[in-house]
């Protein structure tokens, strides 16, 4: 068991159930990202932080560290008093359109992939 797994186990059963589809939906969009346990909740990694989880008292929030960039054409971010982090809450598993996070995700894996090749020029 990874220490991602074993921090979902942790976890209340209503928010398991949506951090286990979220954990497979983040996994499968790229074959190169990292995961780990990091500030204390779950991390994904593709050329530097791409998002993580966190478990909230009803529901999971996925947050993206380059959130303010990202286009957000969907309309389900949420900025709240942060300045690079943006947010979207799922409270149970049935909120979460699959189709729909895979599209932010795959922007947010473009940028960071951009942002980092651009940074070695």
């Amino acid at each position: 068991m990874t220490a991602v797994d074993l921090f979902i186990a942790e976890q209340t059963e209503a928010n398991q159930s949506i951090l286990l589809r979220l954990q497979n939906i983040i996994l499968s969009s790229a074959p190169q990202l990292e995961e780990k346990i990091s500030y204390r909740v779950p991390f994904y990694f593709y050329f530097g932080r791409l998002c993580y989880l966190n478990p909230l008292r009803q529901g999971v929030a996925i947050g993206f560290c380059r959130g303010f960039e990202l286009s957000d054409e969907q309309g389900l971010m949420e900025a709240k008093d942060r300045k690079e982090i943006k947010t979207i809450t799922y409270k149970n598993i049935a909120a979460i359109d699959e189709r729909v996070l895979r599209e932010v995700l795959q922007e947010a894996l473009v940028l960071n992939e951009w942002h980092y090749r651009n940074k070695k020029k």
